[in-house]
Order: structure tokens, then sequence, then C-alpha cells
């Protein structure tokens, strides 16, 4: 198995990276960020996601899998 990594992204720039999970068989994954140091005003987050692996990684979603979904809050 490999290990797969979901990341937050600013532009080119990785913010947080997080495990998400070491498996060949598709499962529900959920990972908190806590972002510190972010400045004031208008920001574009992206949901990168790279594996320690020479496999591929894929992201099931949609009906029959459920949506992938980002939450960003104000602290």
């Amino acid at each position: 198995d490999q290990n797969a990594y979901w990341e937050i992204r600013e532009g080119s720039t990785n913010l947080a990276q997080g495990l998400a999970g070491c498996t060949t068989t598709p499962v529900a994954c959920s990972m908190a960020v806590r972002l510190t140091g972010v400045s004031a005003g208008s920001h574009t987050y992206k949901w990168g996601f790279n594996n320690s692996g020479a496999r591929a990684v894929s992201l099931y979603h949609g009906p029959a899998f459920g949506a992938l979904t980002m939450e960003v809050w104000s602290a």
C-alpha cells in the first residue's frame, strides 16, 4: 500500500498537508486542518493530493460515493 495525502493550497503553495489514508480499497476520509498566519482579505484555496508511491491516486465522488467538500471558517 501507499500513503495518500490531502493538501490545502493557495496558488502553488501548500499551506497544510495531512495523511488521508493508506488502502487499495475505496474508503470515506475526512481531515480537519487549522491554518494560522493567514492575512485578512480574499483567498482562493484549492484541494490537492499526492501519494508516497508510484501508483495513481483515485478520488471517487458523486451520487454513488458522496460529495467532495471543503469548508473554511474564520477564527
